[in-house]
Order: C-alpha cells, then sequence, then structure tokens
C-alpha cells in the first residue's frame, strides 16, 4: 500500500528529515519515507519542534524520539516559545508557530543535518489554506495554495495529493500509533475553524469540494507561475537600477514590480499599496515618485518605471595617491571602475564619445591633478566646470545632458578641494583636461556589472 509518488521530490543520496509531530499525518509520511529509503537510496532522519504552547507537548515530543528509535534514526528537536513570539511580534498563535518552525527548518539544513524537510501537508490541508488565503483576500498566488516543493527544493511535500481518508486507511492498515494534539479540535484558529465548520457544511452540499479546490490550487499554481516567467522576460537591468515599461498588461505589470522589489532588497517588507503605487506611476508625468521600504525608490522616467536605492548623501568610498592610479580597480555597487595610467602618446584621445549619454564611457585627464583626491556621490550644490568651458551647477548640467533623475542619483564623481574632476561614465572637468603641459595621463574606466542580476533574480523567483 503506497501513500504517493517522489518523482522530481527526492534524490539519490539526500538526506530527508520528517517534520514530526507524531500526528496522524506525519506519522504516516515517516512509515511511507523508511518504506521507500532503500528502493530509492536516500537517507531518513526526523526533526521535532515543540511549539511550547500545550502542557502535554514534551510528552508528544518524547513520542517522537521513541518513534526515532523505534525506526533506528536521527531525530533533531527544538524547542520554541510561540506564545511569548507572538506577544513580541504582534502576530496571531499560528503565524508565530509556523514562522519559528520553519527557521528550525532552516538551521536544521544550514547546520547540514539534512538536506531537505519533508511536511505532512495533504489535499485537505491544501482545500484549507486556499479557503483560508481567498477568505483574507488573496492574489492568485494565495489561491494557489500550497506547494509540492519550496523554490528552493529544501522543503518538500510528499502527500499534497493524498487524501485525509487515504492517510487515515494507510495508518489503519499498518496499526502505526500516533498522538492527538488537542488544539487541533479548537476553532479558535482559523484554520481549525475553515477545516471543522466550513469544510464539512460546504462538503454536505457538494461532496467533491475538497478535491476539487485541491485541483483548482495546482491549475492556479500553473497559470502563476507562468505569468511570473513573463514577467522575468520584462525586467531590464542596468547598473544597480532596474526598468520596466509602463506600456506591460497589468497581470504581468504587477509581477515584474513585485519581481523588481524582490531583486532589489525588499523581500518582505511590501504591501499590496506599494505595488499599486508603482502601478499608478504608468499613468501619471515623468518625474512621479513613489518610496518603497529599504531606501527603495520607484520613479516614472519617460516610457520606464525604473527601480533604484537612494543614495548615500555624502559617501565618500575611497581615496587616491598617485601611485594608486596605475592598476587600481573595484567594485562600488554595480559598477567595476578602474583608473590606470595612459601612455602619453595617446593623449590626444582626450576622451571617447559613443553618442550614448547613459553607457559607460572612458575618460581620460591628467593624472597629475588628482593627487588627494576622493571617490564618491555628488553632494548638493555642487558646481561642475565643463569640458571646453562654462560653470554650472552639477545638477543642471547633467539634466542638460537629458540624465533621468535615478541615473543622476547613483552616479559617482572623483572630487579635490570642494572641486569636481570627474563624472565618471559622462565627463571630465575642464579642470583636468590634458594639454601639452601634460606628464601623466589617467584613464578612467567604469563599466556597469551585468552578471550579478542574472544570481539575485534566480533567488527571489
Amino acid at each position: 500500500m503506497k501513500l504517493f509518488a517522489l518523482e522530481n521530490l527526492i534524490a539519490k543520496n539526500d538526506v530527508v528529515a520528517v517534520a514530526l509531530s507524531g500526528g496522524k499525518d506525519s506519522q504516516a509520511l515517516l512509515h511511507a519515507l523508511i518504506s521507500l529509503k532503500k528502493e530509492k537510496n536516500f537517507t531518513v532522519k526526523a526533526i521535532n519542534v515543540d511549539h511550547g504552547i500545550r502542557e502535554n507537548s514534551k510528552s508528544d515530543s518524547e513520542f517522537c524520539k521513541a518513534q526515532a528509535q523505534k525506526y533506528k534514526i536521527e531525530i533533531l528537536c527544538f524547542s520554541v516559545d510561540a506564545v511569548t513570539y507572538a506577544k513580541e511580534n504582534k502576530l496571531s498563535l499560528e503565524e508565530s508557530a509556523r514562522h519559528l518552525r520553519y527557521d528550525c527548518f532552516k538551521k536544521a539544513i544550514t547546520d547540514g543535518f539534512c538536506d531537505k524537510i519533508a511536511t505532512a501537508h495533504h489535499k485537505s490541508d491544501q482545500a484549507e489554506t486556499v479557503l483560508f488565503n481567498l477568505f483574507r483576500g488573496s492574489s492568485l498566488k494565495g489561491a494557489g495554495g500550497i506547494k509540492e516543493k519550496s523554490d528552493d527544493n529544501r522543503v518538500i511535500r510528499p502527500l499534497l495529493d493524498t487524501s485525509q481518508k487515504e492517510i487515515e486507511d494507510y495508518i489503519s492498515f499498518y496499526s502505526i500509533p500516533f498522538v492527538t494534539d488537542e488544539t487541533n479540535f479548537s476553532t479558535d484558529f482559523s484554520r481549525n475553524f475553515i477545516r471543522l465548520e466550513v469544510l464539512p457544511l460546504i462538503e454536505k452540499r457538494f461532496p467533491s469540494a475538497t478535491e476539487n479546490i485541491a485541483s483548482f490550487s495546482n491549475l492556479t499554481k500553473a497559470d502563476d507561475e507562468f505569468l511570473y516567467r513573463l514577467a522575468e522576460k520584462e525586467l531590464i537591468f542596468d547598473g544597480d537600477k532596474i526598468k520596466i515599461s509602463v506600456n506591460l498588461e497589468k497581470p504581468i505589470l504587477s509581477r515584474a514590480i513585485l519581481l523588481s522589489l524582490k531583486a532589489l532588497g525588499v523581500l518582505k517588507d511590501y504591501t499590496k499599496t506599494h505595488i499599486e503605487d508603482c502601478e499608478k506611476l504608468c499613468l501619471n508625468q515623468t518625474g512621479a515618485k513613489v518610496v518603497l521600504p529599504k531606501n527603495l525608490v520607484a520613479i516614472k522616467e519617460y516610457d520606464y518605471i525604473v527601480f533604484y536605492k537612494e543614495k548615500e548623501k555624502t559617501a565618500v568610498f575611497k581615496e587616491f595617491s598617485l601611485g594608486e592610479f596605475i592598476t587600481d580597480e573595484f567594485i562600488i555597487n554595480f559598477e567595476k571602475i578602474s583608473l590606470s595610467d595612459f601612455k602619453k602618446e595617446k593623449k590626444q584621445a582626450y576622451k571617447s564619445i559613443n553618442g550614448d549619454t547613459f553607457s559607460p564611457i572612458t575618460l581620460y585627464a591628467d593624472a597629475d591633478i588628482f593627487e588627494s583626491s576622493t571617490l564618491q556621490h555628488p553632494t548638493d550644490g555642487d558646481v561642475f566646470e565643463k569640458f571646453g568651458g562654462g560653470t554650472k551647477t552639477l545638477n543642471k548640467y547633467l539634466i542638460d545632458k537629458k540624465i533621468p533623475k535615478s541615473v543622476r542619483e547613483k552616479l559617482l564623481v572623483i572630487k579635490k578641494d570642494g572641486n569636481i574632476l570627474a563624472v565618471l561614465g559622462v565627463e571630465i572637468s575642464d579642470l583636468v583636461k590634458i594639454t601639452d603641459r601634460t606628464i601623466s595621463v589617467l584613464k578612467i574606466n567604469c563599466k556597469k556589472r551585468r552578471k550579478l542580476w542574472k544570481r539575485i533574480l534566480r533567488e527571489f523567483t
């Protein structure tokens, strides 16, 4: 008698720890995995988390330890205080327990106890989760319910297509012992209320409701994942900024916005309002701006919404002496900057102009003047003496060059005694132009590091 198939969930030589509570579901999962481990060539362990909610939770943990000893497998036990954590973080007891439980799972994996955690979520849990998400207000992702495996494949749920009746039949067939958690029968918990009162009432009228809800969630997940794949293709990476077109269809636009936030480090602090405010930028004038968590902003620039982190106003990254200019190369954010000596016989190159203001260009300047200069972000009120003559505030100069605000706020300059000597990737000052008196030429090269984005995006999609 089998409960499930393991295709695409467990690989050869995997070490899988069952999230063991001692209840029917986790006991059935443990027994089923142990019965398959020789055939599939993987190792089974167990992990138990005492949430500190019930008085007899310690005895349940002792039961789990006894089961691990019976099966001759290793078990890792944690004890947490879900009640206190809920109060301190203003969470429901359900949310608190889940957060702490998954923290324990993560620790078990990072500490090398196991490669994967197997939880005993089943078809009824799927139906409860879909209804729970819909009742609270949900996107398509929430309507998709629980995934069979996490995005990193570290948490797997082999029973997700298995019904509660199949689990109970399995327990009865093999006479598997289990403990009962009395909190499972308290309708004070939202999920219990759905399982104990809502679903039974629905199934009286629609007997296949649980099965159909689970089927709906599978279809929804497939649609949502497809839309995210389309949205990912619409992200334009430019240094440490991300751009998306304002002309995207709403289902793609909202997902592209969310992917942009996550890629720039806003993983959980965003709200539905943040996404909607970014969507509204599409109808606003150029320059309209939305302030987002973690110093992130979104700004309308012509036909694009641009996401970037606002700079620190007076950040000085590096101080230079002439000796450093020979082979100096370093990374700041997504800029790869190199400063090097350039043969004087090539000084007539002065600078290269490729006609694209926003693309990095290589600049050439009189190196002697750069002694004791600093690399930093510009500051308010900076004045720039343009190459070829004429003085303007740096901000006015950059606006005249039609450089968008998101780019202006991330530019780096080399500065000395209050004077800007070079705006990296844009222009040198007339103060450092090459003349007949120039002895040594400094080559300033600034490139965007695009490859980093591929790695970052993979981590959040």
